[in-house]
């Protein structure tokens, strides 16, 4: 099975604690968030005001149960792995869903919280995106995400415009929920000049996926806009990338022993776009014999072993 270079240094039993710590603490994030809130001078607590508090407690929990999954990952424990993330109760209740008979039934979220979860259940091959009456939704066995969009999220919706592509690619293919990424990217460089939106590797990388719409014959705009080649050049710079990012978090020998490194252990981005491209049969696309480094070959390694 994978495993990220030098996490066999890592203590097996103070690893497992701390995913447990991760994990454990995401049920007391409300409580501990509202006792904070108490502090504060005494005001009225419009509804505004709690929409806003439960969508800060989700974010805090993506956030441990993001570091938790990574921590599993890069340490030869997948299935471990797997048997969390499949389920976005751990993020929406703070515990897991499986002996609810009614799952979570329908919850909205926000951006970030539809790019994580979302792209944890592709991962585990747990549904699927789809378009719904208000937009962008992702259907799982235990209940569906809705995601919130407006117009002051209007940006960093765009922003991960890609990334929504990729787990769209890498779950139950639905070509409407294909049609809609592809028509905002579409409507964001016809609007707002893309910012040099298509200048970053990220979006750039989507042209890999070109060969699957022409042989599915679904006539996609965002085709047109990235070519093959340069999609697999961005892939290689991503691949650089993450690399350097864990060589310089491995330098750092005292928090790396400790597993404390600043810095994301796994790239998101990287890894969703590697596996739905391995989901339909897509080869790196590297020489013969071409040498890589280690960390990439632990990511191509873990995408398989999601594939």
């Amino acid at each position: 099975m994978p495993r990220l270079f030098e996490t066999e240094e890592w203590n097996e039993n103070l690893l497992q604690e701390k995913v447990r710590y991760y994990l454990d603490t995401m049920r007391t994030v409300d409580e501990v968030t509202r006792e904070f809130r108490s502090r504060e001078p005494v005001r009225e607590f419009r509804r505004a005001d709690e929409l806003r508090f439960h969508d800060e407690v989700l974010d805090v929990r993506l956030e441990q149960f993001t570091e938790a999954i990574a921590l599993l990952l890069v340490s030869d424990h997948i299935e471990q792995a797997k048997s969390f993330f499949s389920d976005p109760g751990w993020v929406l209740n703070g515990f897991p869903t499986n002996h609810n008979p009614n799952g979570f039934g329908r919850v909205t979220v926000n951006v970030r919280q539809f790019v994580g979860l979302s792209m944890f259940a592709a991962l585990a091959k747990e549904g699927g995106m789809l378009v719904g009456e208000s937009g962008l939704e992702y259907a799982t066995s235990r209940g569906t995400l809705v995601l919130l969009r407006d117009r002051d999220t209007d940006r960093e919706f765009f922003a991960v415009l890609p990334t929504l592509f990729s787990v769209a690619m890498a779950s139950k293919l639905d070509g409407g929920a294909l049609y809609y990424l592809s028509g905002n990217i579409a409507e964001l460089l016809g609007q707002f000049g893309a910012f040099g939106f298509f200048d970053r590797p990220e979006a750039r990388l989507l042209g890999v996926y070109r060969t699957f719409f022409e042989s599915d014959s679904l006539d996609l705009k965002t085709p047109v806009l990235f070519g093959q080649f340069d999609g697999f050049i961005a892939l290689r710079e991503l691949e650089r990338r993450y690399t350097n990012r864990i060589r310089e978090m491995r330098s750092d020998r005292y928090h790396w022993i400790r597993m404390n490194a600043a810095g994301d252990l796994i790239d998101w981005a990287l890894l969703i776009a590697q596996v739905a491209m391995l989901r339909r049969d897509r080869l790196p696309f590297l020489p013969e014999n071409f040498p890589v480094s280690a960390e990439t070959q632990f990511s191509w390694d873990l995408a398989q072993a999601m594939a």
